[in-house]
């Protein structure tokens, strides 16, 4: 009897405790973001490659113009097919979000100068 009582107090432990382990290891990993600005007399920048929300499917992007504007893409890591593109003037920035996403993607800003810079999340 002391031994079935043992096995199900470590079995029931194990459960809650392999359950909670899920959640911690599932939640924080998945939302992710990364930032890129220009420099020195570079005229662009990219960001790393994010996963696009697991659950709403979408990416969000931010980017300031700088001194002169900037051009800049969302690109999809899988085909490098541009989802996303747009212009943004001199000391101006726009945001936006693309939807129907299920690979990873990066921000690219280019055709820019010192100042400009540019954010990708997933949040």
């Amino acid at each position: 009897m002391e031994i079935t009582r043992r096995a199900r107090r470590g079995l029931a432990a194990a459960a809650v405790a392999g359950a909670a382990a899920s959640l911690l290891v599932a939640s924080p990993a998945l939302a992710t973001s990364d930032y890129c600005s220009v420099s020195g007399l570079a005229t662009g920048c990219k960001t790393y490659y994010i996963p696009s929300n697991y659950i709403s499917h979408f990416i969000d992007y931010r980017v300031c113009g700088g001194t002169i504007g900037a051009s800049f893409r969302v690109r999809d890591y899988q085909n490098g097919v541009v989802v996303k593109s747009g212009n943004v003037g001199p000391a101006n920035c726009t945001s936006g979000r693309v939807p129907g996403l299920y690979s990873s993607y990066r921000l690219e800003l280019h055709g820019t100068a010192l100042g400009s810079d540019g954010s990708i999340d997933n949040e």
